[in-house]
């Protein structure tokens, strides 16, 4: 199954490179990116429901919809994370403008997180999760927000990326060893710290045609 990974030259030229290196984003990233286009708090999602499309009950008593002086928000924390965003969408000219990109690298998914799976089974408490993403409107008026798999919603604004992800969840208290006897947080709210996972050789046998703009 193929996905896209857009960007610039500048930083994935190590992914197409000798080193086949490839970048996970801590989901606190999202919410700090410089391309406004990109922003967005994953940390937490924010469903509005539409106060006269629902039933809500309250002590066993439906709510009269008119009695509400606004549309019920339903806020879910979203599992800490770290993300590699792809788009179903090849060689796009309206990515390419919306990512200020100049490249688009075509990946196998099913290798990349079979290989990810590998790599972290041994880390206990640790999984990787893949799949497209689900958009959701600003004003839910049918569906359930599917709790269950908030890493892979997203608000409709979003929609023209077409996004497809693969997720690595690390338990939130763990650290890495970086040798001599020090570790580090695994995941970090400071700024400086971090906020991404490198892999190196993980793309090796994933890549495909690699388009530039």
């Amino acid at each position: 199954m193929k996905r896209y990974l857009y960007g610039k030259k500048q930083y994935l030229s190590a992914v197409v490179g000798e080193m086949g290196q490839i970048r996970f984003s801590d989901i606190i990233h999202y919410g700090r990116n410089s391309n406004e286009n990109m922003r967005d708090d994953e940390t937490r999602k924010v469903f509005h429901l539409d106060r006269k499309s629902y039933r809500f009950i309250h002590d066993g008593i439906r709510v009269d919809p008119a009695s509400l002086a606004s549309d019920p928000v339903l806020t879910a924390l979203t599992p800490r994370a770290f993300c590699l965003c792809l788009s179903r969408k090849r060689d796009d000219a309206d990515l390419y403008k919306r990512f200020d990109a100049d490249i688009c690298i075509e990946l196998d998914v099913e290798k990349l997180s079979a290989k990810f799976t590998e790599e972290f089974k041994a880390w206990p408490g640790a999984s990787v999760l893949s799949g497209d993403v689900n958009y959701y409107p600003a004003i839910m008026k049918e569906g359930d927000p599917d709790i269950s798999r908030l890493l892979f919603q997203k608000p409709d604004r979003f929609l023209i990326e077409d996004e497809y992800r693969i997720a690595i969840l690390i338990p939130p208290g763990d650290s890495f060893n970086i040798g001599n006897g020090k570790s580090v947080r695994v995941y970090s709210d400071i700024k400086s710290e971090g906020q991404h996972l490198y892999s190196r050789r993980a793309v090796y046998g994933c890549i495909g045609e690699v388009f530039y703009n």
